[in-house]
């Protein structure tokens, strides 16, 4: 299950935190707390700490309800600054955003209350399945989808316009569930919630993956249909969940926007670039004065090694080693090497960062703690071309220097290093910016309470 809530701070709701406009007066027990006359039911906050502590990790009431508030107030803030259209991406490679975000909804209703939507199953559906709710059940062949779906264009996988037409006519099942008129899932409504690969899978016609989704399509509509007509909840405390994930998505979005967040195999934002070129060589030059150790490098390396043919043979060399025996007795005893005839025994000569007919040798020496010895090391093989065999080395003289505080290596990573701190920074200005000119009310006494319920659980 996806990460339900981000949170960048330990602030604890319970203490210390007034002078942040947080106070814990709310009475009413149906809500937990109230952001800027935005009310948070109990039962929308509960049903999140259901999904929290579905995993091995548990969260406590208070831990949950400091992020709903969080990516209230920071989502909000981007929808303002920024605007849902500026924050979500236009290159759909994954999920629409809707989609994405109902599927969260689904899972986590269905996480917290499928007891009593089993319950309502077996008692109320015939056959006590939800399949049983379809008046025209799947029936679509291979065959009847392949034209439907065939790819048109070469260079893009997905539907045409013409074939997005034809899909939205395209009735795949129908349903009716109790006291609820017939509705149809057609072959657009499951067309429009995939990703790439499954949107490729379509244009394949692959009709075991359709058939799939659409009858999971069947079962989250009956999860929206059970939560909004049997679960007993309020349409608010529904329309606060689906909030809570909405915020949560946004702040994500945001702090992609900001350069907080990356994301994978796509380009850095904007923002992440200028506060990287922002950096001055005056900034790196500090930050390498007082981090010089760091910009440390190994030029060169002189050592000696064991070379063996066999595993077997390595673990015999490494165990009268360890038995205290000399590094180059043992090197001339069980080395297949050529050097092993040298003075010391397996000298390998200077070996620099720049040698490139040994890089195998010389990974193995430039990591190793000088005067002490490796254990053994199965060599690569590429292309099943090159012999297997095992070293030990040991690192006897080893000269190192700094990189230049001008050098492009050094700039580049201490610039990645303060621009990354500039933007957590003015991340945090703004976060406390928002929790300070915001009214936050917290129902203390049910926090309180959750918190000894929990301590006596443990």
């Amino acid at each position: 299950m996806r990460i339900l809530l981000t949170c960048l701070s330990a602030l604890i709701f319970l203490s210390a935190c007034d002078k942040k406009g947080v106070t814990h007066d709310l009475q009413d027990p149906n809500y937990i707390a109230i952001v800027n006359d935005h009310k948070i039911p109990m039962a929308s906050a509960n049903a999140m700490l259901s999904a929290m502590n579905k995993g091995q990790v548990q969260h406590k009431l208070s831990s949950v309800v400091q992020g709903i508030v969080e990516n209230e107030l920071i989502a909000q803030h981007a929808l303002k600054t920024l605007g849902e259209k500026d924050l979500v991406p236009t290159n759909r490679v994954a999920f629409e955003f809707d989609v994405a975000l109902e599927d969260q909804y689904i899972s986590i209703m269905r996480n917290q209350y499928e007891s009593q939507m089993l319950s309502y199953i077996r008692e109320k559906l015939p056959n006590g399945n939800i399949a049983s709710t379809t008046i025209k059940p799947f029936s679509m062949k291979r065959s009847e989808l392949k034209p439907l779906t065939k790819l048109k264009s070469r260079g893009k996988i997905g539907f045409t316009e013409e074939q997005i037409a034809t899909a939205k006519q395209t009735v795949l099942l129908s349903y009716q569930f109790p006291g609820e008129q017939a509705q149809d899932i057609t072959l657009f409504d499951i067309y429009r919630r995939q990703n790439i690969q499954g949107k490729d899978l379509l244009n394949k016609a692959e009709i075991n993956f359709l058939k799939r989704n659409t009858y999971q399509r069947l079962g989250s509509l009956f999860v929206h249909y059970w939560l909004e007509k049997h679960s007993g909840l309020t349409d608010e405390a529904i329309a606060a969940v689906k909030r809570f994930v909405h915020n949560k998505e946004i702040k994500q979005l945001y702090m992609v926007h900001q350069g907080l967040v990356s994301i994978l195999h796509a380009d850095p934002s904007e923002k992440y670039k200028a506060a990287i070129k922002a950096v001055t060589q005056d900034a790196i030059q500090t930050y390498y004065n007082e981090h010089k150790e760091d910009f440390k490098r190994i030029d060169r390396v002189r050592g000696r090694h064991i070379q063996t043919k066999s595993q077997e043979s390595a673990q015999q060399a490494y165990a009268e080693l360890v038995a205290g025996q000399d590094f180059s007795a043992v090197a001339k005893k069980y080395s297949t090497a050529a050097d092993k005839d040298r003075d010391p025994a397996g000298d390998t000569g200077w070996i620099t960062r720049q040698d490139r007919d040994q890089m195998w040798l010389q990974t193995l020496l430039f990591t190793q703690e000088k005067g002490l010895f490796s254990r053994p090391f199965r060599s690569p093989q590429i292309n099943g071309l090159n012999g297997i065999y095992w070293e030990i080395v040991t690192a006897d003289e080893v000269e190192e220097s700094y990189q230049a505080a001008d050098s492009e290596g050094v700039r580049y990573e201490v610039s990645q290093i303060i621009g990354k701190k500039n933007i957590a920074k003015q991340f945090k200005a703004v976060r406390e910016k928002l929790f300070a000119n915001s009214h936050i009310q917290l129902n203390g006494k049910l926090l309180k309470l959750n918190q000894k319920g929990a301590n006596n659980e443990s």
